[in-house]
């Protein structure tokens, strides 16, 4: 009985406890260490934008007059959007409010609808593809190449849920956001959130696409999943010791397997006895 129980708890300990490789990010191989001077090329792709994107739109010229015509709200705030913010867990701040308030959405037909332009279609097309047509469509209304237009996201928006320190829906003004930065919002990933197989849904015109990157190795960060896109939904799935319970430390797994070993021994000695 008793080497019947040696090895229940050998056996626990052994995959119980949350393994260090499991909760390292960006894990190098020997070589890379070695040499500082590893270069990791970003692979960024152009976002298309889709139905219930909110996009900004600034429309500037010395014809101050004409230019607020095509400006929501008289343009006020449309020109950022570069730099960095926070969102809430839920909702919406005053500057995400601003941006919904005074942007562009885009409808279900995939269009929006400026002043005196009227419908635009924007669905499936890059923001400097959209700034393009924009500018063709009011050069009738300015002397030539005496306008400039300035088109962005009102926001990056995404959803992170499952294991982390702050679930919630967050927005960042910022041109893009890795999935670092995006886990950050929240707190970062809890000691049983599993890093190898962080599940990414992604919105497309098609429907929503699952995808999953390993933030443990540092191939994630030439993957194209590595730029969180607008509407994404970030899910940390649990690692298996959540569900054991036997606790997330070797110190806690060990005291756990130390009061079962204990209960089972007095058992024993109680039936014995018997």
């Amino acid at each position: 009985m008793r080497q019947i129980l040696i090895f229940v708890a050998a056996t626990l300990m052994a995959t119980a406890c949350v393994p260090t490789r499991k909760l390292t990010y960006l894990k190098e191989d020997k070589k890379a260490i070695r040499d500082s001077a590893t270069v990791y090329k970003l692979n960024r792709t152009s976002y298309q934008l889709q139905t219930n994107d909110i996009v900004s739109i600034n429309v500037r010229s010395f014809d101050q007059e004409t230019s607020a015509l095509f400006n929501i709200g008289g343009g006020m705030g449309m020109g950022g959007g570069g730099g960095a913010g926070g969102g809430g867990q839920g909702g919406m701040n005053g500057g995400d409010m601003m941006f919904y308030l005074q942007g562009y959405p885009v409808d279900m037909n995939g269009f929006i609808e400026m002043p005196i332009l009227g419908p635009v279609k924007v669905v499936g097309k890059t923001i400097e593809e959209v700034q393009a047509i924009v500018e063709q469509k009011l050069n009738s209304y300015f002397v030539e190449d005496a306008v400039f237009v300035t088109v962005r996201l009102a926001g990056i928006r995404f959803s992170i849920v499952g294991e982390v320190n702050g679930p919630g829906r967050y927005v960042v003004f910022a041109n893009q956001v890795s999935i670092f930065e995006a886990l950050s919002q929240a707190g970062g990933i809890g000691l049983v959130g599993d890093r190898t197989n962080v599940m990414i849904l992604r919105q497309t015109p098609a429907g929503i696409v699952t995808y999953y990157l390993d933030l443990t190795e540092i191939d994630a960060l030439t993957d194209p999943l590595y730029f969180v896109q607008p509407n994404d939904l970030i899910n940390i799935q649990p690692l298996p010791q959540k569900s054991w319970g036997t606790g997330t430390t070797g110190i806690q797994t060990f005291t756990t397997i130390l009061s079962i070993v204990a209960s089972s021994i007095a058992l024993y000695v109680a039936f014995g006895n018997f």
